[in-house]
């Protein structure tokens, strides 16, 4: 306007997240290579592991590397991914996190199972986030469809959310033998090398503990949890009893209208119409039955590395949007669990 040239201020740039990373398996590598795929959003500071020495696939520059996980999660970060696995020292760090005023992603259903709702009373303390997408049913949004449900009650949540076990069911129902099911689940990413947590259904439970302290539930601990175990003998005796069409789940339930509120994890068998019986491979899926009788399916990948690493990715472009609207000036808060307890040190 006027007659002086015609020019364009330049937009605000985007300013990188500086991501500290803590673990760097089977999710916390895949993360890692999404990270380096985006420079110009993530700035990756640090990176935690128990071995510095080793020759790592995507390789990480020296510079970045410490065994040292307290200092890795009380660097000059933004965000800290906590990819350990584990509960002790996984706590130690993200309690270190907390307390320095960094936000948190994290993918440890174990850790969250035992202290998520003390470190989400923590991170609210500090007026930082501690999100936790990628900790149940890898890319399928459960956690994110509960939290859209506020206000409305829930009568339970029925679901597979173990991809490693459905996978090996379906193999099973054609006629692999349960051995080679769990090693093609491992030789495809679906399962560590040590499957045990998964096939007696631990993973599963701490799982349930996790959508239980998202509903409000905070007193539920693993312990609690019921549990079948996957082995050659109880599949083998489950299929047997099938008729009519009928398949063989491994099926996690909390029941929230029980009083208290009950969790167990079941080797059934569904029928046809079932919504969980369609459930193939390492696929997951939640059926959320709400007090006036509706039900919501939500379904997704949920096992291995891609689809945990990119739950995750979704969390820290979050964080990352978060802080840039803090820096225009827009009302934000932390996000976290919505029970609270306070952390044992």
């Amino acid at each position: 306007i006027g007659s002086g040239p015609t020019s364009f201020s330049e937009p605000d740039r985007a300013v990188p997240l500086r991501v500290a990373m803590l673990g760097f398996g089977t999710v916390g590598g895949g993360v890692f290579e999404l990270l380096e795929q985006l420079p110009e959003h993530f700035d990756i500071v640090a990176v935690a592991v128990h071995e510095p020495s080793k020759q790592r696939v995507p390789s990480v520059p020296r510079s970045l590397v410490t065994a040292d996980v307290v200092a890795a999660a009380t660097c000059e970060a933004d965000v800290v991914v906590e990819a350990m696995g584990g509960v002790k020292h996984a706590y130690a760090a993200t309690q270190a996190a907390l307390r320095s005023g960094l936000h948190v992603v994290t993918a440890n259903k174990a850790l969250l199972a035992e202290h998520g709702p003390c470190l989400a009373g923590l991170a609210d303390s500090h007026g930082v986030s501690l999100r936790n997408s990628a900790a149940v049913g890898g890319s399928m949004p459960l956690l994110e469809q509960i939290g859209s449900l506020t206000g409305k009650h829930m009568r339970s949540v029925r679901a597979i959310i173990n991809g490693t076990c459905n996978f090996v069911l379906d193999q099973m129902s054609d006629d692999v033998t349960f051995d080679e099911a769990v090693r093609s689940a491992q030789h495809r990413g679906f399962a560590e090398q040590d499957a045990s947590r998964d096939l007696t259904g631990l993973d599963a439970a701490d799982k349930l503990c996790v959508i239980a302290h998202r509903v409000g539930v905070a007193s539920l601990r693993p312990g609690d949890v019921q549990c079948d175990m996957l082995s050659a003998e109880s599949v083998r005796q489950a299929q047997i009893s099938t008729v009519n069409g009928d398949v063989v789940r491994h099926v996690a339930t909390l029941q929230l209208d029980a009083n208290p509120p009950t969790a167990d994890v079941r080797l059934l068998q569904l029928g046809p119409d079932d919504p969980l019986a369609s459930v193939r491979a390492e696929q997951n899926a939640a059926l959320i039955e709400l007090n006036d009788g509706t039900c919501e399916l939500v379904r997704g990948r949920g096992a291995g590395r891609w689809p945990t690493a990119e739950a995750v990715l979704a969390d820290l472009l979050e964080v990352s949007r978060t802080l840039a609207s803090a820096r225009n000036g827009a009302e934000t808060r932390p996000i976290h669990e919505p029970h609270r307890l306070a952390c044992a040190e």
